[in-house]
C-alpha cells in the first residue's frame, strides 16, 4: 500500500513535457579505440552528453542496442546528435563538437586560415597515421607487411617530431582537437611501434605537455581515469550526464583530477 500523499513530489515531474534539452550527444566508443579523441573534445568542450561503450564481439550496446544499426560502417566512433541524427568519422565529429560548443580554443572559426591549418592536421594523422596502425591491428596481415606499416608510421612520427619543435602543442601553445586525436595515436605507438629516442623527443614533450594539470580539462577529471576508459579490458560502466559536478567514476565515469595519474 502507498499513500497517494507519495506520489505529490514526483507529479510534476511526471506531468513535464520533454524538451530539447532533455535530448543531449551520445557518444558511442569501445575501449582501446580511436574513440577517446572526441571524448577528449567533448569533455574539453565542456558538452553536455551520454556514454555508450560498443562490444565488439557482440555488435550490442552496453544498453542493449544493435550498433550495427546506429552506424552500419560498424566503427566507432559514432555520436548521437541531440536531434537524434548520428555523425561519424572522428575528424569531423570532433569539429561538429567544437563548432556545437564554440570553443574556438579547441577549433578556429570555419572560414578562416587556423581552421583549414587544424583540418590538415586532422586529414594528415587521419590518413598518415591512423590508416597505418589498421594492418597492426590484423591478425591476418602478413608479418611482412606489419614491418613496412611499422616503417611509415615511424617516419611520419619523425616528420611530426620535426614540426613539434619548439611548439607545445601542434598549431602552437594552444591544445586544439588534433592534439587529442596525436595523443591517442601516440598511445598506440608506444605499444606497438619502436622509434629511435631521439624521434620521440618531442612527442613525449607533447604528452607530458597535455598532461600537466590546465585549468579546462583537470578541473574535470584526470586524463589518466579517461584513458582508462578507453583501455582495452578496463574502464567505467556508460555513463550518463558527463556534466559538471560529477564525480563518482562507478556513476558518471567524470572524476577528480589526480596528478601524475597514468
Amino acid at each position: 500500500y502507498i499513500h497517494a500523499d507519495a506520489f505529490t513530489s514526483i507529479r510534476p515531474a511526471l506531468n513535464r513535457r520533454v524538451t530539447r534539452e532533455d535530448l543531449i550527444m551520445k557518444l558511442y566508443y569501445a575501449p582501446g579505440a580511436c574513440s577517446l579523441s572526441p571524448h577528449i573534445v567533448l569533455r574539453e568542450s565542456g558538452a553536455a552528453f551520454d556514454l555508450s561503450k560498443v562490444d565488439f564481439a557482440t555488435r550490442k550496446t552496453a544498453e542493449g542496442e544493435d550498433f550495427n544499426a546506429v552506424n552500419p560502417k560498424g566503427a566507432v566512433p559514432a555520436l548521437r546528435l541531440d536531434d537524434g541524427e548520428v555523425l561519424t568519422e572522428g575528424a569531423a565529429i570532433v569539429q561538429y563538437i567544437a563548432d556545437k560548443q564554440g570553443a574556438t580554443q579547441l577549433a578556429p572559426a570555419a572560414g578562416t586560415k587556423d581552421r583549414v591549418r587544424l583540418q590538415e592536421w586532422l586529414n594528415f594523422i587521419t590518413s598518415e597515421l591512423h590508416k597505418n596502425f589498421g594492418p597492426l591491428f590484423r591478425p591476418t596481415t602478413p608479418d611482412a607487411y606489419k614491418e613496412i606499416a611499422r616503417a611509415a608510421i615511424a617516419g611520419r612520427f619523425k616528420w611530426i617530431d620535426g614540426k613539434l619543435a619548439g611548439k607545445q602543442y601542434l598549431m602552437g601553445d594552444t591544445f586544439t582537437a588534433p592534439d587529442a586525436y596525436l595523443y591517442v595515436m601516440t598511445r598506440w605507438a608506444k605499444r606497438i611501434v619502436t622509434l629511435p629516442i631521439g624521434e620521440r623527443f618531442a612527442l613525449i614533450s607533447l604528452t607530458a605537455a597535455i598532461w600537466n594539470p590546465r585549468v579546462t580539462f583537470t578541473a574535470l577529471l584526470a586524463w589518466g581515469a579517461l584513458a582508462a576508459a578507453h583501455s582495452v579490458g578496463g574502464g567505467p560502466p556508460r555513463a550518463r550526464g558527463a556534466r559538471p559536478g560529477c564525480g563518482d567514476i562507478r556513476s558518471s565515469a567524470r572524476v577528480a583530477p589526480s596528478p601524475g595519474a597514468a
